[in-house]
């Protein structure tokens, strides 16, 4: 009798057990439905909120505000414009339509340049690589290698010029980028006796940039690397110029550190007082 009693007794507390469990069971399942909703809505808002953060109006392009597009694309369709107008045309639709548009342009700042308008030549520079500007990754995918040395031959003088504009105006930042946008070019493409002069021309101008910014040594490197490439005389200038720069700043350091450390006071007068 006593296991039979036993056994009815935790028959019914199994009984008396189970929906409690379910109810345990329902509450977690609910539960987890929660939070899983709640997180679910706060993604969607955090979500919201960073495309809000991304609605920022775009930089203005000055390149596209001086555009004119009832103007032709082509140079050949030039003759009648004003050199205004030339910097006002538009792009065009074909690459060696506006690989012809940059080099029109940047003729147009070589004779601005060559009448001492330096501020006009570097607006004609920068409109001419504005016309010549294509994804860098289409650049280095899809063109050829041919076209990829027909864009670059148009791009490098036109950078190597604008930087020479920069370094007048004491850009000297500004001024680097091109130097250095235009050396980089030259290492995705064959060497020709032209772009050898390019490069040369290129490595005297980073020496430029570098000496102007007071790192003396990688100055003296690019110099280094220009003379292997031309004996001209500039790189002699280039030279001159930088061991000045440093006799400079090393007279403007003893300056500096007279002014100072204070000279040492004079000795104090002593007497002996004789009793």
């Amino acid at each position: 009798m006593r296991t039979a009693a036993a056994m009815m007794r935790i028959l019914l507390r199994h009984l008396f057990a189970r929906p409690a469990s379910m109810a345990s069971m329902a509450s977690m399942a609910s539960n987890d439905a929660g939070p899983a909703s709640m997180a679910s809505s706060d993604a969607d808002a955090s979500m919201a909120s960073n495309d809000d953060d991304l609605l920022f109006p775009p930089e203005p392009d000055p390149q596209k505000a001086a555009t004119d597009d009832a103007l032709q694309p082509h140079p050949g369709d030039w003759t009648s414009y004003s050199d205004d107008q030339r910097l006002s045309a538009p792009r065009g639709a074909v690459f060696e339509t506006r690989l012809a548009a940059s080099a029109a342009l940047r003729e147009l700042g070589n004779e601005r340049y060559r009448g001492d308008d330096v501020d006009g030549a570097r607006v004609a520079y920068a409109r001419s690589l504005w016309q010549a500007h294509f994804d860098e990754a289409w650049v280095k995918l899809e063109l050829t290698d041919d076209h990829r040395g027909q864009l670059f031959d148009v791009t490098v003088p036109a950078n190597l010029n604008c930087a020479r504009c920069l370094l007048k105006t004491a850009n000297t930042s500004e001024a680097k980028g091109h130097v250095d946008a235009a050396l980089s070019a030259l290492d995705d493409v064959s060497t020709t006796e032209q772009r050898r002069a390019w490069r040369a021309k290129g490595l005297l101008l980073r020496a430029t940039c570098l000496r102007e910014a007071g790192r003396y040594a990688d100055a003296a490197a690019a110099l280094d690397e220009a003379s292997e490439l031309t004996d001209d005389a500039a790189v002699a200038r280039a030279r001159h110029a930088l061991r000045q720069a440093r006799r400079d700043a090393r007279s403007g350091e003893r300056a500096m550190m007279r002014g100072k450390i204070a000279p040492p006071p004079p000795p104090e007068k002593r007497t002996c007082a004789v009793s």
